[in-house]
């Protein structure tokens, strides 16, 4: 049996001239049962058209079906060490937060994974990044 999950772009952030995410031909990801961890997508791009924009924060969040005792999103990469992650298990909200390029945003957007402890989804879930 497998699970789709799906990583779908909502939003770019506030800013007038905001960078805005691309998926990069990303858009749903497997997840088979008995796997506990995988990677959203490790292909979503941050596009600045601005260049030397920073960016103070992005949200990841479970749309659907959140199994808020199970299941877990979670950065791992932190390449300048000035984005910290916080995850609401409640609602299904990563938030990672503090000011920092665009670049660094990009590596901790894609390396954000989704964790079942179970390893054993009761049903597909929409995941989305902002």
């Amino acid at each position: 049996m497998r699970f789709l999950i799906w990583a779908l772009l909502v939003s770019s952030t506030s800013l007038a001239a905001a960078p805005a995410l691309d998926f990069n031909g990303g858009g749903n990801t497997t997840f088979f049962e008995g796997q506990t961890t995988f990677t959203v997508n490790p292909n979503v791009l941050v596009v600045d058209s601005l260049a030397g924009n920073t960016m103070d924060g992005a949200i990841v969040l479970i749309n659907s079906n959140l199994d808020s005792t199970n299941d877990v999103l979670a950065m791992n990469a932190n390449p300048s060490g000035n984005i910290t992650a916080a995850y609401f298990s409640g609602n299904g909200v990563l938030e990672l937060r503090g000011e920092d390029t665009v670049e660094n945003y990009q590596t901790a957007l894609q390396s954000v994974t989704f964790t079942n402890n179970l390893g054993n989804l009761s049903a597909d879930k929409d995941i989305t990044m902002s």
